[in-house]
């Protein structure tokens, strides 16, 4: 499985938009596609982490580093 790190404005925006409509918190994985009109789109929202974070060294950090101000 090869992971690659995309940033796309537009993209993130529609990711924030429904973790706020949706008043989630917590891990939350989001699979966005983009459809045949290029538009992105979401798949599905699970509340979890995602398969592929460990690729993602700073989401982990994040991660960690809120458990702990918590606790």
């Amino acid at each position: 499985l090869e992971v690659e790190r995309v940033e796309e404005k537009e993209v993130a925006e529609l990711a924030s938009r429904a973790v706020r409509a949706l008043a989630l918190e917590g891990p939350i994985d989001i699979d966005i596609r983009r459809g045949n009109n290029g538009q992105p789109a979401i798949l599905e929202i699970n509340a979890r982490v995602g398969a592929n974070v460990r690729s993602a060294e700073d989401v982990l950090v994040a991660m960690i580093n809120t458990w702990r101000s918590q606790s």
